[in-house]
């Protein structure tokens, strides 16, 4: 059949394909093999793929503190719009050894997955769809600039469309400064500030997050509400919006979530009609934010070997290769 169809229309069939599908379609022929792995073919897949993944990463401990093992698990985003249910399976990592101890998901960005094992500060670039085998980055070396006072350092991944290229940013956060809000322009690497929303009480914690491509805010106030809000416009002030706003008594009464640590809660994605909102919480579940009523419910989450979660995100199915 491949020598019976134009090159033009098996592209077109294959662009349509899930990725499942495709990598079985790359061992029947070599010219096959050649199509779907060119560089035209992947870069033309990931414009017009719109198929995602909620990825979460779990914990095995001897106790509350200690992490002994990590594992990742994913779940088809779609099937999960149409059943309320998300069912996870763990995803095999070809380098277990390396990221069994203390890891963090830094992003994902064109279906590549960032992870940085904090025990060597090394990053490891994976695309969970086509389980090629994943690259180990360069260990980061960064220093604060700021002497003086406490400090932790906050990572994030992107690529740089002008360079083709993808880069890990690290940004230190130091206790007693001002919060702000910074972007970095990933082709010239250069900061700029943004404005925060003008309607908000700045006594908070805030933490930053991508809903759907937006900048995301989510602020915290201690034992009694949070706020998220949406930058509609990137680096448009005006174009914050406050989406959701939930007392964190709702949370513990309405879907049983832990107060403990309210502050993990964050937006993960919208839903099909975009009237809704799914929420994850660390170490609990997920849940729905209904934007027009207001109310709270939770879908059904089953997680194949796993019972708590740490952290959760989405990523989208692509063919991009990871790459040195």
């Amino acid at each position: 059949m491949a020598s019976r169809l134009p090159l033009a229309l098996i592209e077109e069939i294959f662009s349509r394909l899930p990725i499942k599908t495709l990598i079985r379609f790359r061992c029947l022929s070599k010219s096959w093999r050649a199509t779907i792995g060119s560089q035209e073919f992947i870069k033309n897949y990931l414009k017009n793929s719109s198929h995602h993944n909620l990825i979460l990463g779990n914990f095995n401990g001897s106790s509350d503190l200690v992490v002994d093992e990590v594992y990742f698990y994913s779940a088809d985003y779609d099937f999960f719009l149409e059943t309320d249910r998300a069912v996870f399976n763990e995803l095999s990592l070809p380098v277990r050894s390396r990221i069994d101890l203390e890891t963090d998901i830094l992003g994902s960005c064109n279906g590549l997955l960032c992870v940085l094992s904090l025990w060597d500060d090394r990053p490891i670039l994976w695309n969970p769809s086509t389980r090629e085998h994943p690259i180990l980055l360069c260990a980061l070396e960064f220093r604060c600039p700021f002497t003086g006072g406490t400090w932790y350092t906050n990572y994030g991944f992107g690529d740089d469309s002008v360079g083709d290229d993808y880069k890990v940013v690290a940004i230190p956060v130091i206790y007693g400064k001002d919060d702000q809000v910074y972007s970095e322009v990933m082709v010239h690497e250069e900061f700029k500030l943004l404005q925060q929303p003008e309607y908000f009480d700045r006594h908070c914690d805030m933490r930053l997050g991508i809903l759907e491509g937006c900048l995301s805010l989510i602020c915290e106030y201690y034992k009694s509400h949070f706020d998220i809000w949406v930058m509609a416009e990137y680096g448009v002030q005006k174009s914050w919006t406050n989406l959701v706003l939930i007392k964190i008594c709702d949370l513990s009464t309405n879907c049983r979530l832990s107060t403990s640590y309210p502050q993990a809660v964050k937006p993960i994605a919208y839903s099909k009609c975009s009237r809704r909102v799914l929420l994850g919480q660390a170490n609990q579940l997920l849940l729905w934010y209904d934007i027009e009523s207001i109310s709270i419910t939770y879908p059904v989450m089953q997680v194949t070997g796993a019972e708590q979660f740490f952290e959760l995100g989405m990523f989208l199915q692509s063919l991009v290769k990871a790459q040195q």
